[in-house]
């Protein structure tokens, strides 16, 4: 059974990269557009990713310590039939030190165990995201229409990844025409994880809880050989707890 699991706990692990970290050099401001559309001016995709970075750096320097409660769900074919729920707290000091506590912990063993791997692997991430960041130095970008999310106008970027690498997607993103903050990412790795896995697809949701912006809601699909089609989705509570600067969060498993 570990030898099976293994390989689909480091696929649901992408669901914690920290997508939302700007890499790469310092963001090069362009006044040029792409279009006029209904009195509202486009900037062109340069200078909306150039934004964007800008936008993530300055998020990361006003960062602050944080804790909040995510509630794991992982389903078979059928999404009334819960295989496995976990309610875990999660404890962020930044730059890069993230630990967690489970609160609740039910279901088959094999989806409480991917659970938590998705839980171990994010705090390990969070000590180097560089290689997952969202970036010009990861990914070419395409501008390919807008969209209104949650009453904000967005725009709306294809994803193209400049290497094949396991930790980069295929995909698009949805950026605030406002805050140039990311709100939604979806996609596909670009190289399949495993023989074991196929069919993968990732959906995350960002915004801003009390102050803070951060991951809300996602949901991965993945097609595994014998074990067939699993998905797993997490909501993270609304509520959100401001640590004291500097304190350590408790350890968790």
């Amino acid at each position: 059974m570990k030898k099976r699991a293994y390989p689909l706990t480091i696929t649901l692990a992408l669901l914690t990269l920290v997508f939302l970290r700007a890499g790469g050099g310092q963001p090069q401001e362009t006044q040029t557009y792409v279009k006029q559309e209904a009195g509202l001016t486009i900037p062109s995709v340069d200078a909306i990713v150039a934004r964007m970075e800008q936008a993530q750096a300055e998020n990361r320097a006003q960062s602050c310590a944080y804790t909040v409660t995510r509630d794991y769900k992982v389903y078979g074919k059928k999404k009334d039939a819960t295989k496995a729920h976990v309610i875990a707290v999660v404890n962020y000091v930044p730059p890069n030190l993230k630990r967690y506590a489970i609160r609740k912990s039910v279901g088959s063993a094999v989806g409480v165990t991917m659970i938590r791997k998705v839980l171990d692997k994010e705090s390990q991430l969070a000590k180097d995201s560089s290689l997952t960041y969202i970036s010009r130095e990861n990914y070419d970008f395409r501008f390919s229409g807008e969209e209104v999310v949650s009453g904000h106008r967005c725009y709306v970027l294809e994803l193209t990844p400049k290497r094949k690498n396991f930790n980069l997607l295929q995909g698009k993103i949805v950026v605030n025409a406002e805050s140039y903050m990311i709100q939604r990412v979806e996609g596909q790795p670009v190289v399949s994880p495993s023989w074991w896995v196929r069919d993968v697809t990732i959906l995350l949701h960002y915004g801003d809880v009390n102050g803070i912006w951060l991951l809300t809601t996602s949901e991965l699909g993945v097609k595994v050989r014998i074990l067939g089609r699993l998905t797993m989705t997490m909501v993270a509570s609304d509520a959100i707890y401001k640590l004291a600067d500097g304190q350590p969060p408790p350890a968790g498993r």
